[in-house]
């Protein structure tokens, strides 16, 4: 950020170097100078931020899969793994859901009708659950 001392200060400057056309032009180039260099530091903290939060990576205690691989690369596998897993393990989650309301249905219509075995497998088979396809 560019402070008024700064302003001052390059308006100070212009008018003992600059011609007299040029005074608007010097700040200017000074001001674009002042915004590289900021733009420069923040660049090179994000950096030392990311090398710090990402040495791990670096480290001898992952797979030897990764040998050689940058530490972008590697972290993009692991996220891609652990939600491959994540979803593997919605997916079980919600057909033992699943499941456990088929059991409940069919029990509660066994015990209207007296065999709650059938029922389950009925409701099973009504959500494609215990079907196995049979083959010639």
């Amino acid at each position: 950020m560019i402070t008024k001392e700064q302003v001052h200060q390059w308006i100070d400057e212009a008018s003992e170097k600059a011609k007299p056309g040029e005074m608007l032009w010097h700040i200017a180039q000074r001001a674009a100078a002042h915004g590289a260099a900021e733009r420069e530091r923040e660049n090179e903290a994000a950096l030392k931020e990311w090398l710090e939060k990402t040495e791990w990576v670096q480290t001898n205690d992952l797979p030897v899969k990764y040998l050689g691989w940058h530490r972008a690369d590697v972290l993009k596998d692991m996220i891609a793994a652990a939600r491959l897993q994540g979803a593997e393990e919605e997916r079980k989650r919600a057909e033992q859901d699943l499941k456990d309301r088929i059991k409940k249905t069919a029990e509660f219509f066994g015990s209207m009708h007296g065999n709650a075995e059938d029922a389950y497998i009925e409701q099973e088979a009504a959500h494609g659950i215990g079907v196995k396809e049979q083959t010639t």
